[in-house]
């Protein structure tokens, strides 16, 4: 079990309270003897004992927001049940129960970032997620944990409440199964900000982690967003928002293995390219402006880009994936450990009889193999065959709005001849 203390800034943080069992008086770590003993006497009146043992907390230099977590993980020390790992959100008023000062913000990224099962909220603040419980005093903190179970993992698929979406869903499943990055365009409503929200149910414990438009790369890089996240996935949406720093703080993510990155964004400045009955207003000046503002480089690093368009929901199945999705997703994880660059490389010579992939860098070359791969791994193949080559070279494509420019729409040609692999 692990007790996180919010920590409540422009940018919402939480810090893990370290407690070590000792005989001599309560000391936290790295704070003057005086805040020491102005700790202890609080800790005293809210106890009702005289608190002994060491304290720490990283990157904390104000020890006001950690009363009542202290408090919390000195009153749990003795149990040998594991509890769940417990977000307290708020502090210690002068008679011991959980207040907060000012309204809380993002708590609930912060608790998905930490994984933290259970979120303590003052009775002020009003909850509404089934792991959210207002509490007052440390004796129910400690009755929620004790009585606190795991839900059971669900069996239903994460994207089942998209309806429709097949592509959709067919392309994240690949996606979480081989690591690789995505890329969602398409008009509003049709269904791109709501998959993103979800691909963090993926992994059990996938820390997940939004970059919103007002965030530039110093401020990622300072609150150390790559760490963090390890594991996880960054997601971004309305990319073209995003400031040009901040991009380029994705890129760099993208290039590191312990990341998924996500983003997705409208196909024109309207956002009317790929509705049905609705004229886009945009000109094709305006469209690639609107593109190249997010620069090749970065286009170029997302494995997977998809269009995403509004499925006829009369014609769409409820729900149309695979009942083993996640027996599949493990399998290709395990079976990607064992692919090798010599074998990225033989697959990409094959792939060439029938497809043009000669505009294709090596980053691409590499991606659209390990895409392949996957992609017969989920579906049970042993070898890779035309369709799956089909499959990720649809992936790889660059979108249509970039198409009218002559060397982006080398990247995109499709030739097929030669006998079938």
């Amino acid at each position: 079990m692990k007790i996180f203390s919010y920590i409540n800034r422009p940018f919402p943080d939480a810090v893990e309270i370290q407690y070590r069992k000792g005989q001599k008086p309560l000391t936290f770590i790295g704070a003057r003897e005086s805040v020491n003993k102005t700790l202890r006497s609080i800790l005293r009146g809210i106890l009702g004992y005289t608190p002994t043992g060491l304290v720490q907390a990283p990157r904390c230099n104000n020890l006001h927001p950690l009363i009542f977590a202290i408090a919390l993980s000195l009153e749990t020390s003795d149990f040998t049940m594991d509890f769940p790992n417990a977000l307290v959100v708020g502090t210690a008023d002068l008679k011991g129960s959980l207040t907060s000062a000012s309204p809380p913000w993002g708590y609930r990224d912060v608790a998905r970032r930490y994984r933290c099962h259970v979120i303590l909220l003052p009775t002020a603040i009003s909850s509404h997620g089934p792991t959210e419980y207002r509490i007052t005093t440390i004796s129910q903190a400690i009755r929620t944990l004790v009585t606190f179970r795991l839900p059971r993992a669900e069996s239903h698929h994460p994207l089942s409440a998209l309806v429709g979406c097949s592509l959709v869903k067919r392309a994240a499943d690949i996606a979480m199964a081989g690591s690789f990055h995505l890329l969602l365009y398409g008009p509003p409503g049709s269904g791109k900000t709501m998959t993103l929200s979800l691909l963090s149910a993926y992994g059990e414990t996938s820390p997940e982690f939004w970059i919103r438009p007002q965030m530039n790369a110093t401020y990622l890089s300072s609150h150390h967003i790559g760490t963090i996240t390890e594991g996880g996935v960054i997601l971004a949406d309305e990319l073209p928002s995003l400031s040009t720093s901040s991009r380029m703080f994705l890129r760099e993510l993208m290039d590191q293995p312990h990341h998924i990155v996500a983003a997705a964004m409208n196909a024109c400045p309207c956002g009317a390219t790929g509705m049905e009955k609705t004229p886009c207003m945009c000109t094709d000046e305006e469209i690639v402006k609107y593109w190249s503002s997010i620069g090749f480089s970065l286009i170029d690093r997302f494995d997977i880009r998809l269009p995403v368009r509004h499925d006829p929901l009369m014609h769409e199945p409820l729900e149309n994936t695979p009942s083993d999705w996640k027996e599949r997703i493990a399998f290709c994880r395990n079976e990607k450990k064992r692919h090798t660059t010599e074998e990225w490389f033989a697959l990409t010579r094959t792939a060439s009889r029938f497809l043009d992939l000669s505009a294709f860098s090596t980053r691409s070359l590499l991606s659209f193999a390990a895409l392949a791969r996957t992609i017969a791994d989920y579906d049970g193949a042993e070898i890779v065959g035309r369709k799956h080559f089909m499959e990720a070279f649809g992936y790889k494509r660059l979108p249509t709005p970039l198409l009218g420019h002559r060397a982006m729409r080398e990247t995109s040609r499709i030739y097929v001849s030669g006998p079938t692999p």
